[in-house]
Formats: C-alpha cells, structure tokens, sequence
C-alpha cells in the first residue's frame, strides 16, 4: 500500500510568539540604532545629526521589514508556523483533503485515515497492513513539521508513519532524494514534473510561496486544489521512478 501525502503549512498566528519575534527584532534594530555614528570625517554637527537620523530612519524600516520576513519564515518551522492544509491519496484512490484553522482537528483526521488504511488504531504499535508513504522532501520537511505540530498539541502520531527512522529507510519514498540523494542537489517538483514529462501542479496562480497570502484572502478552496494536486503530482512521478 502506497499512501501519497503533501502539507501546506502557514505562518504563527499566535499573539504570544508573535509579540516574542517582534520585540526581538525592535531590540535588535534599538541596538543597531544606538551604535550608529557619523564617519569620522564629518565635522558639521547639523550634517552629523542628519547623517545619524537619516542611518536610524532606515534601520527602523529595515526592522520592520525584517519582522515581516520573520514571520514569513515561521511558516517553515514546526516550532512556529502552522498546517493548514494536509492532502493525500490511498494507492489509485483519489486525493482527499482536509483543511481548516483547527490545526489539532486537521491533524487528528489525517492521523484517523491513516490508521484505517492500515487497519490500526491511532495509538496501535503493530499495523495490518504495511505500507509506503510517498511524498516530495517528506524527509527533509513534512514528516518532521507533523511531528513537531503532534508534539505540541499531544497528539497521538500512529506508529505506521515512520517519523523518526532514516531517510533511507524502505518505507519512505521521497521523490525528492529518490531523484538524487545529495541535499546540496535538491529539486523542486515542478521541475521533477516537468523532467519526467508529469503534469506539474504549478498550473495556477497558487505555489508553496503564496500560500500564506491566499490563506488571508480566504482561498481555502484553492489551497486544497493545490495541494491535492501536489499529491497526484508526486504520485505520478513516484510511479514512473519505481516502473
């Protein structure tokens, strides 16, 4: 059994660590802001003054740019960001999806499909039925974010997700380094799509990189498309790696 799954994750939005990063970057950019001093050619304290008030000016919009990207970042970080959307397909079934804010609920469904395709219950040790999980940087990425989100919220992962063995364990198939195994070689899977002659699932306006934005626009509907579509993507190009 072959179970094909992809995330779409977005960043923090919780008050508390929000507030942390940004009063982390205010202190920063203060300190940047105290040690700025004029070159020690200028002698004319009007010039001076405006030399250092113009230098303060830009590091106070550069820290609030550096904010922004901060947070941008933490959709990348387990720790911090969020799953939004989990999409994934059982062998030739078609994709499924689930999407929503309840980050807890989104994960507890995925985790429930998984443990009825496998014939266990969540918190079971053994499985009825072995299986494969495919998934493009699963490795690298999906299965550690899902584990981290787990951890945090309590939940019970099922023991046929093999989130801590090692890359090469026969149970992953990561297109990504299935591909090519160097880390310092990664592909993205548009480009793994289009090597392979697989309909990509950068058709739309929609990519990993904008999903936050559309998550804020309201276009759920959209961000499950495209993450179903990332799964039939990547299990397709799986299925001409391992013909």
């Amino acid at each position: 059994m072959d179970i094909t799954f992809d995330i779409e994750t977005r960043p923090c939005d919780d008050f508390a660590l929000i507030e942390e990063i940004t009063q982390q970057s205010n202190e920063e950019a203060a300190e940047a802001m105290e040690s700025v001093k004029a070159p020690a050619n200028y002698k004319d304290e009007a010039k001076i003054s405006e030399y250092i008030i113009t230098k303060q000016n830009e590091i106070k919009a550069g820290a609030v740019d550096a904010i922004a990207q901060k947070l941008a970042k933490t959709s990348l970080d387990g720790g911090y960001g969020r799953i939004c959307c989990i999409g994934w397909a059982i062998d030739d079934e078609a994709p499924q999806h689930v999407i929503g804010a309840d980050e807890k609920a989104i994960l507890a469904q995925f985790y429930e499909a998984v443990a009825a395709a496998v014939g266990v219950k969540t918190h079971d040790r053994g499985v009825d039925r072995p299986c494969n999980f495919v998934g493009h940087n699963i490795t690298g990425f999906d299965l550690r974010f899902l584990w981290q989100r787990s951890v945090i919220h309590g939940l019970h992962r099922p023991a046929a997700i093999p989130f801590n063995v090692k890359p090469w364990d026969e149970r992953l198939k990561d297109t990504m380094t299935m591909w090519n195994p160097g880390r310092d070689k990664m592909i993205s899977l548009d480009k793994l799509c289009k090597v392979l002659g697989v309909k990509s699932s950068k058709t739309g306006d929609i990519d990993g990189s904008k999903i936050a934005q559309a998550w804020a626009d309201g276009r759920h509907t959209e961000i499950a498309d495209y993450c179903m579509a990332d799964v039939v993507a990547t299990r397709e190009c799986y299925r001409k790696m391992s013909a």
